[in-house]
């Protein structure tokens, strides 16, 4: 076998492996590649949310001012915590005071308060208590304290507003009422009360110890004597329970003006009282019984008569 020939066998042995022998030197470079390649960043592990406290404070003191500087508000207890997952406030022996615009200060006071973040919703648990105090600007007449009280109190401070699922106390100055649910919004001067809803008012203040059932007293003194005291609007009062409650209004120094349908006997009975001169001056004129002319014919059979004493 010539020289020529061994070449060209070798070349035909050598082509028939050289595929595979490329093949072999591409997997080397690409597993040195692989290994020899950074490897990425892990991404750390989140971790879930607890209800845990981030951080708290013992024995605190917060007060938040307006751009005057003006007092807004002033928070203190024994401890707070602040929890993550939802933003909010919790304060043991909680004691805040707010002050607005108009110098009308609110006090509250609770066991436990949880609060937002920025303190626009305020949850009061365990003897809350909510007292706005009293209030008086200059020429105008004093706005008597007012106090909310329960063992669970919802309040929204900006909004002026008190709600509770749970029996409140409301006190007024010297009126008291009860009921097993409230919702007060102080802008629109509404207050709401549920199941089993009790009340006690004081009567207003008497500026001469001379009773409205004196027979006899001057029109003139008896008028300067009633116009200051509050005006209580009662109907039926010509007999049974109306006629009870204007005898202990009217004793307890209240004025009246009473309604009944049966006019006259209504009449006769504040005659009978003592009430003579006045009820005939202040009797207003009945309204008539024509269905054409009164919407409230049918609840009347001789018209209705509205005075005051």
């Amino acid at each position: 076998m010539t020289l020529n020939e061994r070449m060209r066998r070798v070349w035909e042995i050598f082509s028939i492996y050289l595929p595979i022998l490329l093949m072999s030197l591409l997997a080397l470079g690409t597993w040195w590649l692989v290994r020899n390649a950074p490897k990425p960043v892990e991404q750390p592990q989140q971790r879930a949310v607890s209800h845990e406290p981030d951080y708290y404070m013992r024995d605190f003191s917060i007060k938040s001012f307006d751009a005057t500087g003006r007092l807004q508000s002033e928070i203190k207890g024994e401890t707070l915590k602040h929890f993550m997952d939802t933003d909010t406030l919790e304060i043991q022996k909680a004691h805040m005071r707010t002050v607005s615009p108009d110098g009308r200060v609110t006090l509250a006071t609770a066991n436990r308060a949880l609060s937002n973040s920025d303190g626009t919703e305020v949850q009061l648990f365990g003897d809350a208590v909510v007292t706005r105090e009293e209030f008086s600007k200059s020429g105008t007449k004093p706005v008597p304290p007012m106090q909310f009280r329960g063992e669970f109190l919802h309040v929204w401070p900006n909004e002026e507003r008190v709600k509770s699922h749970l029996p409140v106390t409301l006190t007024r100055g010297p009126d008291q009422f009860t009921g097993n649910a409230m919702d007060f919004d102080n802008f629109s001067q509404v207050l709401s009360m549920h199941g089993d809803v009790k009340g006690r008012m004081q009567p207003g203040r008497v500026t001469s110890t001379i009773s409205p059932r004196t027979p006899g007293l001057d029109g003139r003194l008896r008028n300067a004597v009633m116009d200051s005291s509050p005006l209580v609007f009662i109907t039926g009062a010509s007999s049974g329970i109306g006629e009870a409650l204007a005898l202990r209004f009217a004793t307890a120094g209240y004025r009246l003006a009473l309604v009944a349908r049966r006019a006259e006997v209504m009449r006769a009975w504040a005659l009978s009282q003592g009430w003579a001169k006045t009820a005939a001056r202040s009797t207003m004129p009945t309204w008539p019984t024509s269905t054409a002319s009164s919407p409230r014919a049918s609840s009347a059979s001789s018209g209705r008569a509205c005075p005051t004493w």
